[in-house]
């Protein structure tokens, strides 16, 4: 293991550091290990993400314990990371709560150091890269020993401290760029989402005369339009898919509010999902609020936990995509949904659901135009999001070279 330890750091640690600096095991940097077990049930509880330690406020939502008595407890100012899923983003951070978390993550003190410095140091983008090389298993883990033998710059203190009054003042600037573009994204993703809302319900002539849907989702729709429920309009199929060579889509694949599909590393068995056929739309029946749905252009295998609708034509198909999209009818079916940590839709009540139609003529304008503006909306919500991207790598860059 040592011989292992010594030879991985050449790249890790290929810029010259200060002659006066050391390098020293994580071990020896440690003064706490903690060890301590939860005992309380109303002990607060605490969450390791991306953006450090937070507090979990939300107790019934994702995959919990029946008890969080027997997690380890975590105090302010301890020094918290997941040493699984090294492929992805480090967990790591400083707890500002008394809590408990997950018995999974390292909980630890650092004697005579500054805890954001290494905060700092364990983002840093070669770090990352070094420990997933020598992670082991399916999940690319560490055990403490392994990780114990790590080695890491260790300035004076003094020189600790300045880094991170450095690095805080700059990453501030580069997070409030960041912020700035997300809310632009939000408020676009909005945007979209409120005109596909507007137009799949009103069309798109302001001038036309209304009148009363009687339906509380939908509202005043054209005079000209009619009311339909969706089991006349649509069929479903939950037939098993036996051609292995169809792509398969699981709801990880479907970019929420969104009809993006996008690539992960998760391999199913096209055999063990159901037929999707050529023109149909897929709708997430789990955790509908996170409004997933897809047009099958082509024949596909995807997830039982989809709801598959089946039209007599394109259009129609294209139309019912976006109304799957609309604030109405997304608000409608998660109010229905049933089971709390893991809420689903009832595929009954989504198809006794009434939806506006318009002529098949009026589908095939309204497709159109909002394929059109979608597309730019998202267009400019992916260049946004490349600049984040970029601010993000920025920012581990700049770490890395304090």
């Amino acid at each position: 293991m040592n011989d292992i330890v010594n030879g991985i750091y050449e790249s890790w640690f290929s810029k010259d550091y200060p002659k006066n600096w050391n390098i020293s095991r994580v071990k020896d940097l440690i003064s706490i290990i903690r060890k301590e077990k939860n005992k309380y049930e109303n002990t607060p509880v605490l969450s390791l993400t991306i953006d450090g330690v937070k507090l979990k406020k939300h107790l019934n939502e994702g995959m919990n314990p029946e008890t969080y008595i027997g997690h380890q407890l975590v105090y302010p100012g301890d020094f918290v990371i997941c040493l699984r899923d090294l492929d992805g983003p480090l967990l790591v951070g400083i707890s500002e709560y008394y809590g408990c978390t997950s018995n999974l993550y390292l909980v630890l003190q650092f004697s005579n150091h500054n805890l954001e410095y290494y905060n700092y140091v364990f983002k840093t983008m070669d770090f990352l890269r070094v420990i997933d090389d020598f992670s082991y298993g399916m999940r690319h883990s560490y055990n403490i020993s392994q990780f114990g033998q790590l080695r890491l710059p260790e300035p004076k203190l003094h020189i600790q401290s300045i880094i991170v009054e450095k690095l805080n003042f700059e990453v501030e600037k580069i997070d409030k760029l960041i912020d700035n573009q997300q809310q632009q994204i939000e408020k676009l993703k909005e945007y979209k989402q409120s005109l596909i809302s507007e137009v799949v319900t009103k069309g798109l002539d302001p001038n036309v005369d209304f009148k009363d849907s009687g339906v509380d989702w939908i509202g005043k729709i054209p005079i000209n339009w009619d009311i339909i429920r969706l089991k006349d309009l649509a069929t479903n199929t939950t037939e098993k898919n036996e051609d292995e060579n169809l792509q398969y889509i699981g709801l990880e694949n479907i970019i929420s509010k969104s009809f993006d599909f996008i690539e992960t590393d998760n391999f199913y068995n096209p055999k063990d999902g159901i037929f999707a056929p050529e023109n149909s739309v897929l709708f997430g029946k789990l955790r509908p609020y996170l409004a997933k749905s897809f047009y099958c252009e082509n024949d596909l295998s995807c997830s039982s936990e989809f709801a598959v609708f089946l039209f007599d034509n394109e259009i129609t198909s294209k139309y019912f995509l976006f109304i799957t999209q609309s604030y109405g009818f997304i608000d409608v079916i998660n109010m229905s949904t049933y089971g709390t940590k893991m809420p689903r839709a009832n595929i009954k009540f989504i198809n006794n659901l009434d939806i506006p139609l318009p002529s098949l003529e009026h589908q095939k304008l309204i497709v159109e135009n909002l394929m059109a503006k979608v597309h730019k909306i998202n267009s400019l919500i992916q260049y946004k999001t490349r600049k984040v991207e970029k601010l993000t790598e920025y920012k581990k860059s700049l770490i890395y070279e304090y």
